[in-house]
């Protein structure tokens, strides 16, 4: 799926406007995180997302900043 074509879904499943533009350097930012991936870019320089393991790599990030946050809670609560 393109950028353009991600913006499109977006918008017309949660009826809102997005900026393509934003949208995509928020969409590499997650690829630097490996929580999304770009596969190609088309002729016209628009990115191509494989985004089908994104639910569970972002899952799994913030399950462990679940994590990490309840332990030091509990650290600091037993320190007290």
């Amino acid at each position: 799926m393109t950028t353009s074509q991600l913006v499109g879904h977006i918008e017309k499943t949660l009826d809102c406007r997005l900026d393509e533009d934003i949208l995509e350097a928020l969409l590499l930012e997650l690829d630097r995180g490996d929580y999304v991936e770009w596969v190609t870019v088309t002729r016209d320089g628009e990115y191509v997302w494989d985004l089908t393991e994104s639910p569970d790599r972002i899952a799994d990030a913030v399950a462990e900043a679940a994590v990490e946050r309840l332990v030091t809670w509990l650290e600091r609560d037993r320190s007290t």
